[in-house]
């Protein structure tokens, strides 16, 4: 049952998150990414105008959640970013990146990520990477 809202959104680069209420769960049927839950230690480039609002990044570019072989890297800058409440409560989120043709010739990619009620990333994958 969701019982608040939870906006994310592009800024400069960061996946930022207002405040979310919901109960959650563990993520299913996505290899998680991270061991523990990961959110960035980057600072908020939004500023809240409303007392009581609070605004958290999330993920930015180049941050890395988790290790190895389930590791995944953040890049370029999210845009068309959209989600959905999934079962027990969690957010799926998906997001392109606007890549540049110099650093990365794939021009694009498309992630997936799913975030636990507290807004922290349980799972990241590449949907899109580029190589199909």
């Amino acid at each position: 049952m969701l019982r608040g809202s939870r906006i994310v959104a592009p800024g400069a680069s960061a996946l930022v998150a207002f405040s979310m209420l919901v109960p959650g769960g563990v993520a299913s049927g996505m290899r998680p990414a991270a061991p523990t839950p990961f959110v960035t230690d980057a600072r908020s480039f939004l500023v809240p105008l409303v007392d009581g609002v609070v605004v958290q990044p999330i993920l930015t570019t180049g941050d890395i959640v988790g290790e190895g072989d389930v590791s995944y890297q953040m890049s370029g800058a999210p845009d068309g970013i959209g989600w959905y409440a999934s079962a027990e409560g969690q957010i799926e989120v998906f997001f392109n990146h606007e890549l540049h043709p110099v650093w990365d010739p794939s021009g694009a990619r498309v992630s997936h990520l799913t975030l636990n009620p507290a807004g922290d990333v349980m799972a990241a994958e590449y949907v899109v990477d580029g190589t199909e």
